[in-house]
């Protein structure tokens, strides 16, 4: 008679296997099954090396946010002194830029200034002056000229 009983039919048919499930799955310890039975390494890096990762954090990362994050909590003038040679880099500065020359330009700029302002005060000098005498020769003419 077993053998002519389909139990397979018989379970499905009369077995609530939810209720069977939710009762073995509660009577396991499943972390201890999980960590006995499972390589959780080598679940892990299948996992990534599956995943398209830049795309993943393209898609859930707010990277503005982040960088804006990073940089409202460091110190840049600390992080500046610590990891820049500060010496070295205004050296280098000084050594690329030609220093005599932006002086000589800055300096030659003045003197050609002076001189103008040198020039144009002689010519505004001479002006006066020949007015001066022009009138003191005009004055001194007439002077001269009267009958006395």
């Amino acid at each position: 008679m077993l053998d002519e009983l389909d139990l397979t039919r018989l379970v499905l048919n009369r077995v609530d296997l939810a209720k069977v499930v939710v009762a073995a799955l509660d009577a396991l310890d499943l972390t201890a099954v999980v960590t006995q039975r499972v390589d959780l390494g080598q679940v892990v890096t299948t996992a990534l090396d599956q995943l398209d990762l830049t795309e993943v954090v393209l898609d859930r990362v707010d990277l503005h946010r982040v960088v804006v994050q990073v940089l409202d909590g460091l110190d840049l003038t600390a992080l500046v002194r610590e990891r820049v040679d500060l010496d070295a880099l205004a050296n280098q500065v000084i050594e690329d830029v030609d220093l005599p020359e932006i002086i000589r330009d800055s300096s030659s700029g003045v003197a050609a200034d002076l001189v103008v302002e040198a020039r144009t005060g002689a010519a505004t000098a001479d002006e006066v002056v020949a007015r001066a005498v022009d009138r003191v020769l005009v004055w001194r003419r007439r002077r001269v000229g009267r009958p006395g």
